[in-house]
């Protein structure tokens, strides 16, 4: 039986070949594109923060409501042009993300007394659609070669919706960086991680108040294929 060592080094030198075939071309020509990818999606946590603060009664709290998701399969479109070593691009991109678990922490003096808790319950059958236009620039560091890397920021708008009563829109931005390779002279490959951030969300709620939302970062690994005119 082969050790974990052994498999592992039979993957490793199974995805070289697998990328010596498929990085044999140079890099794409300048110019427009097309493409698509598919990508595995954890967006950062929905928190809400409030404080509580009553001298009489020795109160001074602070409670952070932290709503997670799970991963959930995304997809996107998307244009571009090249130019050198640099591509500007829009992309439409959707993905849905079932809810997990709330937590609930409290901290502060209640009494005059510390109080630090922290609980946890099921989010039940919740779910959060994001839909996003990004646009981004990106930046090919070696422009020829079997593997290239590749780096890029973009900004964009996002709608999101639980099926329910929320439909509101916040601007986002990523910070991608991958690898990319070109399958023949019009057809490429490409492999990112992509860090996402959403910014603050204001709910009126029935009674007349806003309640705020920030959202932690959240990641999506993501491949997928362009094909360049």
């Amino acid at each position: 039986m082969k050790t974990i060592f052994q498999r592992f080094r039979i993957l490793v030198l199974t995805a070289g070949i697998v990328l010596s075939f498929v990085g044999t071309h140079a890099m794409a020509k300048d110019g427009a594109y097309v493409g698509g990818n598919l990508a595995f999606v954890k967006p950062g946590d929905m928190v809400n923060t409030n404080e509580f603060n009553n001298a009489l009664l020795g109160m001074d709290l602070t409670t952070e409501n932290k709503l997670s998701f799970k991963f959930g399969v995304g997809a996107s479109i998307l244009g571009g042009y090249q130019k050198g070593d640099m591509r500007a691009e829009v992309e439409f991109l959707t993905h849905k993300n079932d809810a997990d678990k709330i937590t609930q922490t409290v901290k502060g003096t209640f009494l005059n007394r510390p109080i630090d808790t922290e609980e946890e319950v099921d989010a039940g059958d919740g779910y959060l659609k994001q839909t996003t236009i990004f646009i981004s620039g990106y930046k090919l560091f070696k422009k020829s070669g079997k593997v290239t890397p590749i780096g890029g920021i973009g900004l964009g708008s996002t709608s999101l919706s639980d099926g329910d009563d929320l439909s509101e829109k916040v601007l986002s931005v990523h910070f991608s960086g991958g690898l990319e390779g070109n399958i023949n002279k019009n057809l490429s490959w490409s492999g990112m991680m992509r860090l996402i951030k959403y910014g603050k969300m204001t709910i009126e709620q029935d009674n007349g108040s806003e309640t705020e939302y920030t959202f932690n970062v959240g990641f999506a690994l993501q491949g997928g294929i362009k094909y360049q005119f």
